[in-house]
């Protein structure tokens, strides 16, 4: 029932008005010469509220344009092993378009977030075997935000990591 705490805002969440979403996502993956292939996606979404008095405003947390594009390089398997290395980009737009909620909320920045886009850099071995479980294992490394953008998703109170390097090892059965 508190209006602030510290001071700071409490945010309500309540389903009192209509809404209006509609959005798009385009998605590409198209094979290259050379065991090479590009891959990427680009969503979009407009949002739109009307309150109880018929004031129309955009609607809250609709995230910006985002979009993602990648080159991989797919080793040819001539075993039971395989491998590919891949460099990629993600991006966001400045999201301006904002309801009174996600003016009044602190995790977003006055005027909206900026756009940000980031480098990463990934690659893999697997092997495949007939004889125990798991039948497939892979190992990979991938380096992150090589860009070291300090960014986060609209509406998100946490900042994504910085530059980063994890090793992971995925068992398939």
């Amino acid at each position: 029932g508190q209006e602030t705490i510290n001071g700071i805002p409490v945010v309500h969440n309540v389903n009192a008005a209509a809404g209006r979403l509609w959005g798009s996502t385009l998605s590409l993956r198209l094979p290259l010469p050379w065991t090479l292939s590009v891959r990427g996606s680009l969503a979009y979404t407009w949002g739109e509220q009307e309150a109880a008095d018929g004031t129309i405003s955009p609607a809250t947390r609709i995230p910006p344009l985002f979009g993602q594009a990648w080159l991989r390089w797919q080793g040819r398997r001539r075993t039971r092993w395989s491998w590919f290395c891949e460099s990629g980009v993600r991006a966001a737009a400045r999201q301006d378009r904002l309801s009174a909620e996600d003016e009044a909320d602190i995790r977003i920045p006055d005027g909206g977030p900026p756009g940000w886009w980031t480098l990463h850099v990934r690659g893999a071995v697997a092997v495949e075997a007939k004889v125990w479980a798991p039948t497939r294992l892979q190992i990979g490394l991938s380096l992150d935000n090589l860009t070291d953008r300090l960014y986060k998703l609209h509406g998100s109170g946490i900042y994504s990591s910085g530059r980063s390097i994890m090793l992971h090892l995925h068992a398939y059965y």
